[in-house]
């Protein structure tokens, strides 16, 4: 059964080995831009042939943490972009054994505070846990996800790197919602 969160999926592009090859033997900082030379370009090729292309690239690194943080530096829940709707990254996790993505929706009226990150990109996050519930988990190493929802990322185990590709549509250079980037890599994966 399809859900509007998380679509895993499997393929056969050259990524980075580990953590470790990700930053080069720099410092881990929690959120940085990524060089897109470290992925083989052909993931880039296949991408464009459903009119997808990688405006932005950048990583997010977690230590383990215990699952009863849930608002805090490493654990912050919150949707991506200054509003909640529906648009999509392509996550590929490194180390994070255990680790599981997790949506929240609102209880009831959206009550959101705004706030931009390191790299000043806009953010949205709840104003108390008390005013949303989960909704959806998910295990993976590479995923489509839906960004533009509440989430955060559960990593109680072992640290963790995930790449980001911030997706858009390259004749309307407009962000992708969920459900077509969905739609576009099924038929994608069927080339591989």
């Amino acid at each position: 059964m399809n859900n509007n969160f998380c679509f895993p999926f499997d393929h056969n592009f050259k990524i980075p080995n580990s953590i470790a090859e990700i930053y080069a033997g720099k410092p881990y900082p929690v959120h940085t831009s990524v060089d897109k030379q470290l992925f083989d370009r052909k993931i880039f090729d296949w991408l464009r042939l459903e009119n997808i292309e990688v405006s932005w690239c950048e990583t997010h690194y977690k230590p383990a943490l215990p699952t009863s943080i849930k608002i805090s530096k490493y654990g912050t829940i919150h949707a991506d972009g200054g509003e909640i709707d529906n648009k999509t990254k392509i996550n590929f996790v490194f180390g994070g054994n255990g680790s599981q993505m997790v949506w929240y929706k609102f209880k009831g009226d959206l009550n959101v505070q705004t706030h931009s990150t390191s790299l000043q990109t806009p953010y949205v996050r709840p104003q108390s846990i008390t005013d949303i519930e989960e909704v959806y988990r998910c295990s993976f190493k590479t995923a489509l996800c839906n960004v533009g929802q509440l989430h955060s990322v559960e990593n109680p185990n072992e640290e963790r790197a995930c790449i980001q590709f911030i997706l858009r549509d390259s004749i309307t250079q407009e962000r992708i919602e969920f459900v077509d980037a969905r739609a576009r890599i099924e038929r994608l994966l069927l080339l591989l």
